[in-house]
C-alpha cells in the first residue's frame, strides 16, 4: 500500500508537498477505512482550483515510465514543471509498505518523457539507482539481476522498467519487495467521473461501458442501483447498428440509456462500470477517483461510497460533499483537507479529541478544523 507521497516543482506544486497516509488512529468505528495505521479509503476535500486533480496526476506520473499501461493525455503532459519554481527537475518520492517491507522510490524528471534520476530502496537499503545527470552506469543489487548490463548509454528507459523487462527477479528478500512494487504500479487506476471516461492505468480492453455491464450479467444489478438512487426505470439490453447497448423501457418504446439518462445517471454508470472492472481484476491495487460524486444527490453519494468501501483496493476520492464527513460512513483520520502547499487529515486540524459521537461536518462548517 502507498503510505507517503512527496512532490515538488510539478504543475501546481511549487514547494515540497507531502501527503502522509500512515497516520491513522485507532478509532473503533469504520475500521474498513484503514489497514493498520495506513489509510485504505480516503476522502480529499479542498476548494475549487486548489489542486486536487493535479494531486491525482502527480500520484500517477510514475506509471508513465515504469509500466506499459494507459497514461495521461498530451494536454496533461504539457506545462509539466511548476511555472514559479524555477528549477529544472520535477521531484517525486513514493513510500510503500508491502507485507512489512518498506519500499521507497524517488525520481526526478526534466519533462514528462525525460528522466533525470531514479533511486529505489528496500528497508532503507538502495537496490537500484541511476543519476543520468552524472553517469550512464546504474547501480543494481537485486537477486536475479546480477548479469544485467549496468551501462544504459543514452537510453531514457526507466531503470525500473529496464530491470523488470530484462531480469527474472528471484522472489526472495529485496527481490520479493521489488516484484510487489512492480505489481502495485501495474495495478494502479485513475479516473474521473465527469463528462467522459478519462482514465490512466490498468488496461481494460475495448468494451464500452454498456457492453461490459451486459456481458457481466449485471444489467439487473445496475437497474437496482439506479432504483435505489431514486431513478425508477426498467433496463433492457438492445442493439443499435450491430452494437450492444442499454435501453430504458418506456410504455411504448425502448430508448437508449445514453440518450435520455441524466448527468447523474451517466456518472453513476461510469462509477458502476469501474467497480465491476475492479471486482473482476484482482491485480488492481490502488484507485484514485477524481470528483467521484459529481452530479450526485447527497444520499446517492453515501450509497456509492458504501459500495466503494467494499473494494479490496486502496482508494482515494476527491469530493466537495461535506455530508460524507459523517462518522457513520467515514472517520476523521481518513478525511483530508487540501490547502495551498499542504494536505492534512481533519483529526490533525483540531485540538479536540474526536469521538464517534462528534458531528464532523457541523464542526467543519463551524471552522473547528482551522488550526
Amino acid at each position: 500500500m502507498l503510505t507517503r507521497f512527496e512532490v515538488e516543482n510539478f504543475k501546481g506544486f511549487n514547494e515540497r508537498f507531502i501527503f502522509d497516509l500512515d497516520k491513522a488512529k485507532s478509532f473503533e468505528f469504520n475500521q474498513d477505512c484503514t489497514k493498520g495505521s495506513i489509510v485504505a479509503k480516503g476522502l480529499i476535500y479542498g476548494k475549487n482550483g486548489i489542486g486536487k486533480s493535479n494531486l491525482g496526476h502527480a500520484l500517477f506520473d510514475l506509471i508513465s515510465h515504469t509500466t506499459d499501461n494507459k497514461t495521461a493525455s498530451e494536454l496533461y503532459q504539457s506545462y509539466y514543471l511548476n511555472a514559479d519554481h524555477g528549477g529544472l527537475i520535477a521531484q517525486f518520492k513514493f513510500v510503500f509498505n508491502f507485507n512489512g517491507n518498506q519500499v521507497t522510490y524517488e525520481y526526478g524528471k526534466f519533462s514528462y518523457n525525460q528522466i533525470a534520476y531514479e533511486h529505489l530502496s528496500v528497508n532503507g537499503r538502495v537496490v537500484a539507482s541511476l543519476d543520468r545527470q552524472t553517469s550512464k552506469n546504474a547501480y543494481i543489487n537485486l537477486p536475479g539481476a546480477e548479469s544485467l548490463k549496468t551501462n544504459l548509454g543514452e537510453s531514457n528507459v526507466s531503470l525500473i522498467a529496464y530491470i523488470k523487462n530484462n531480469a527474472l527477479i528471484d522472489i526472495i528478500d529485496a527481490g520479493k519487495a521489488f516484484v510487489d512494487f512492480v505489481n502495485f504500479l501495474k495495478g494502479m487506476l485513475y479516473f474521473r467521473s465527469v463528462n467522459y471516461n478519462m482514465y490512466q492505468g490498468i488496461d481494460i480492453g475495448s468494451d464500452t461501458l454498456e457492453k461490459r455491464i451486459i456481458n457481466s450479467s449485471k444489467l439487473m444489478e445496475f437497474q437496482q442501483l439506479l432504483n435505489a438512487a431514486g431513478v425508477h426505470c426498467s433496463l433492457e439490453a438492445m442493439e443499435i447498428n450491430g452494437q450492444q447497448t442499454i435501453g430504458m423501457r418506456h410504455r411504448h418504446n425502448l430508448i437508449p440509456f445514453n440518450k435520455v439518462a441524466s448527468s447523474g445517471s451517466r456518472s453513476l454508470m461510469l462509477v458502476y462500470y469501474w467497480m465491476l472492472v475492479l471486482y473482476e481484476r484482482p491485480e488492481a491495487t490502488f484507485v484514485f477517483i477524481d470528483e467521484f460524486d459529481a452530479y450526485y444527490h447527497f444520499e446517492l453519494s453515501k450509497l456509492i461510497l458504501s459500495h466503494i468501501k467494499r473494494l479490496p483496493q486502496q482508494v482515494l476520492l476527491t469530493t466537495h460533499n461535506t455530508q460524507l464527513m459523517s462518522n457513520e460512513v467515514m472517520r476523521p483520520d481518513c478525511c483530508f483537507e487540501m490547502q495551498a502547499g499542504r494536505i492534512d487529515p481533519l483529526m490533525n486540524k483540531t485540538s479536540k479529541e474526536l469521538r464517534q459521537a462528534h458531528n464532523i461536518e457541523k464542526m467543519y462548517r463551524a471552522g473547528s478544523f482551522n488550526v
